[in-house]
């Protein structure tokens, strides 16, 4: 395995994460009093 195929994929999981985790704000909506 090459090592900048391995970076590239740990990118893209981190890329995909964040687009999840911005639509789950969106659709919630909620204030960020919580943690």
């Amino acid at each position: 395995m090459d090592l900048k195929h391995q970076i590239t994929n740990i990118f893209v999981q981190i890329n995909d994460f964040c687009k999840e985790f911005e639509a789950q704000i969106k659709k919630n909506e909620a204030p960020s009093t919580r943690r």
